[in-house]
């Protein structure tokens, strides 16, 4: 299997179709400043655009090959369990992007205990 990122890829015209699976990143939002809880229409329109694209049009798989938010407030943790229910809807897998530029993990643990 071909793990393909698709930035600045024509995704329709790539000659292989056999073993790709399409693995774009998802930051809908992330830089925000406050992420909301009615948001997730936006974060769901982007996943479901990405869905419509590669699963669907192209018949092949995708899987999240990064994702994560950045506010500096709680509402981050608001936003990557949003992205988490919505990728669980459509079936999708991901992997989640840690690295913050610090070495503190308070992050990481409050997000994942509250789950």
């Amino acid at each position: 299997m071909i793990f393909l990122e698709p930035a600045n890829m024509h995704t329709s015209t790539f000659p292989l179709k056999e073993n790709i699976v399409w693995s774009p990143h998802y930051y809908p939002l992330s830089f925000a400043p406050k992420y909301y809880p009615q948001n997730i229409t936006v974060l769901e329109a982007d996943l479901a655009a990405k869905y419509a694209m590669f699963v669907l049009g192209m018949g092949s798989p995708m899987w999240i090959g990064e994702f994560g938010a950045f506010m500096k407030d709680p509402s981050n943790t608001l936003w990557v369990q949003d992205a988490v229910k919505l990728f669980a809807k459509y079936q999708v897998g991901s992997a989640y992007w840690a690295f913050h530029g610090t070495s503190d993990s308070s992050f990481l643990t409050s997000l994942f205990s509250s789950s």
